[in-house]
């Protein structure tokens, strides 16, 4: 038998944006997307994330900004998605 507290949370347990720092590094970026540290490079370059900031040589996302981005993104795919359904 499991308890609460010896349970990992699985690849469904996603952190409100609320429990993220205001600076958002690359691991902390990736746990949140639920996506490997190379998949958040490689989607930074294609655009679909923001570039980050770099402080002290390290990228770093403001999550105000970041949340922004992914909430315009969801937006345009949503309408996307409304514009192909007949």
């Amino acid at each position: 038998m499991t308890t609460q507290g010896t349970m990992t949370p699985n690849r469904h347990d996603r952190r409100h944006p609320d429990e993220l720092p205001e600076w958002i590094t690359k691991t902390q970026l990736s746990n949140y997307l639920q996506i490997s540290l190379r998949q958040c490079e490689i989607l930074v370059k294609a655009g679909r994330l923001p570039k980050p900031l770099r402080l002290l040589s390290h990228p770093r996302w403001k999550k105000s900004e970041l949340i922004a981005f992914l909430d315009g993104l969801a937006a345009a795919d949503a309408a996307e998605q409304g514009g192909t359904e007949q």
